[in-house]
Parts: C-alpha cells; structure tokens; sequence
C-alpha cells in the first residue's frame, strides 16, 4: 500500500501527494471531498467553524485532570489513602502525564483530540528511549502513515486486518514502525470498511463544509464582482438562425460552456447569445437567496 492518500492532478495543474515528502497543496475550490484524507485536511484548513468546533472539543479534553481510584472506588490523592498509596499514585500519573520532552500534557492531548475528530483516529509511536526503561510518545501526522497488510492477516477485537508494519513517509525516506511500536487510539463513530473500525466525522458534514466555503466566497464574489449580472443579446434577426433547432453536439457544447459562468471565483459573468439585442438580468440579492439563514443552519450542522 503506497500511501494513505491519493495522488491527485487537477484542472488547473495543482498536484497533491500525501504520504510522501510532498505538502498538501489545497486547490481554490469550495466543494470539497471529506471522505479522502486530503479532503479532510483540506477542510480542516479552510472552514473556520470547523475549525473552531474541533478546538472548543480539544480544550476541553486536553484540560481533564487524571486521578486514581482503589478497587472499591475511593479516591487517593490529598487527604485520602495511605501514605504509601499517595506515593505509588503520585509517582504513576507522573508518568501518564509525560509524553515527550518537547510537548505538555496539555497539548498532547489538544492534538490527539483533533486528530480524531478530523480524520477518525490517531496514530502514536511508541519509541524506546535508549539506555533507559522509558519511552516517549509523538503524533505521527496521519497523512504520513501508510498500513502494510500481508497476504494472510491476523484481525483485532473488531475483526479488521491488522498490518504487518507502518510506512511513515518522510522526506529522508521511509520509517518503517513495528506494529507493537504503533498506538492507535480511535474515535468513537463506528466505520464499516473492510480496513476502518471507524470513520471521520467530516464524512457526513462534506455538504455543510462545502455550503459554507461555497457560501462566503460568493459573499466575497457577490461584493467585489457582483456576481452574474444578465444575458446580452447578438442582434441576430435572420429567423432560421434565431429558431433553428440545436444539434445533439451544439447541446453539449452549450452545456460544458454553461459550467463556466456562476459567482464564484473565476468563473464568468456574462452570457452572450445570438438573437435581438437584448438585456435579461440574472443576479439575484443575498435577501432573495436567503444566504445569511442557509449559512446559519449548516454553522449549526457543523
């Protein structure tokens, strides 16, 4: 399995690679497809109320507080337990609240918590200090990883195929993690692919992502440009040209040349046809499309 992302070659020439040295390059386009990893990174970086839903989620779990509790349920810490289990538990979670030298607790987790919001889980690599019983814990990018199965797999508690080793692409070369060096902690919506026990929330919010971008970059078009304004005519007044009915070919290329106009960001304003010179206006407001409550509701989705 060479990558855990497509490689992609759009109409404008905009390459994007994923699990390899090469960065995602997001293209100007506002509907977006959030069942690819790109598509989820892609997302994560242009919809700000995804972005602020996701944060507001992190914070919250990267602030939890950890504490410890006996068999029975009783709390130990402060002025409950003995001496002796205040010790033991003092010197336990300061080891569960150490990850890596360079990151706290807290923004461990703020990371961890966005990664499995985004992309469904979050691989971790356990790496062996040298020298020492110890180990520290780093997020592995998630459009690094690439799983490699094996012809004939084993299966884990949700009967998905286990890989027999992870691929993290780098721009050096290729790192290649042992499965016991490899954390996964998932999200909770369960996922139903023969390789997934669990699925990204931004799958079942493309249309609310897309309808936002889609929404605000009209907003910007409809203020700077205005967005599609009418039809001019060509003043044609020989009948059989004004009624002559089209072929099957004029239909299709009337219609790939109808793509080009809208009021979104470089596609065309104007339509020009034959026929008597004329002016059919086309623009509607923002209060007649109803923008600013169609943009609320999918902020809501989200």
């Amino acid at each position: 399995m060479a990558g855990g992302i497509e490689r992609i070659i759009t109409e404008n020439g905009i390459i994007q690679q994923i699990n390899a040295d090469w960065t995602v390059v997001p293209s100007d386009r506002t509907e977006i497809n959030t069942s690819t990893i790109a598509g989820q990174i892609e997302a994560w970086e242009k919809c700000n109320v995804l972005q602020d839903a996701i944060d507001i989620k992190a914070r919250y779990h990267s602030s939890l507080k950890i504490s410890a509790q006996k068999d029975t349920g009783d709390w130990i810490g402060g002025n409950y337990g003995t001496p002796i289990e205040q010790k033991t538990v003092k010197e336990d979670l300061k080891k569960l609240k150490y990850f890596n030298e360079s990151e706290s607790f807290l923004r461990f987790n703020y990371r961890l918590k966005a990664n499995m919001h985004i992309f469904g889980k979050c691989y971790i690599w356990k790496q062996k200090v040298v020298g020492f019983d110890k180990y520290n814990y780093y997020i592995i990018p998630f459009n690094l990883v690439s799983p490699v199965y094996g012809a004939i797999s084993k299966y884990d508690i949700y009967f998905k195929a286990i890989p027999i080793r992870y691929d993290i692409c780098l721009p050096s070369g290729t790192l290649k993690l042992e499965p016991d060096e490899v954390f996964i902690f998932r999200d909770g919506l369960e996922g139903f692919k023969p390789r997934e026990s669990t699925i990204s929330r931004l799958v079942a919010l493309k249309e609310p992502i897309s309808a936002i971008l889609s929404a605000n970059q009209m907003f910007t078009q409809l203020i700077s440009d205005g967005g599609a304004r009418g039809v001019l005519g060509l003043g044609a007044k020989d009948s059989q040209m004004i009624t002559s009915p089209l072929l099957a070919k004029e239909k299709t290329d009337l219609q790939t040349a109808l793509k080009q106009y809208g009021r979104l960001r470089g596609e065309l304003k104007y339509i020009v046809t034959k026929g008597g010179a004329s002016y059919v206006p086309l623009t509607s407001s923002i209060v007649d499309m109803d923008l600013p409550t169609n943009l609320l509701g999918r902020k809501i989705d989200i």
